[in-house]
């Protein structure tokens, strides 16, 4: 349904699947694994995915920098 809806391709969906998956969000590195993209076209799939509203991003701080962590939106805000 979400696929249709928002026009997702098979990659894109994907990720968004992942992502619906965990509770505690995932990093770009973690996604790449999980689907068997390259980081890129991960990244790329991760701002179509936040600029269609079905996906957030959140800072994580780290002793030497920070990295993004990405959520799903819940199921009601889709």
């Amino acid at each position: 349904m979400v696929q249709c809806n928002y026009n997702l391709n098979d990659s894109e969906y994907l990720v968004f699947a992942e992502l619906m998956k965990t509770k505690s969000g995932l990093s770009v590195k973690e996604i790449v694994e999980k689907v068997q993209k390259d980081r890129t076209t991960v990244q790329k799939i991760l701002t179509k995915l936040l600029k269609r509203g079905l996906c957030m991003k959140r800072q994580m701080n780290l002793e030497r920098g920070f990295m993004f962590v990405y959520f799903s939106k819940n199921k009601t805000e889709i």
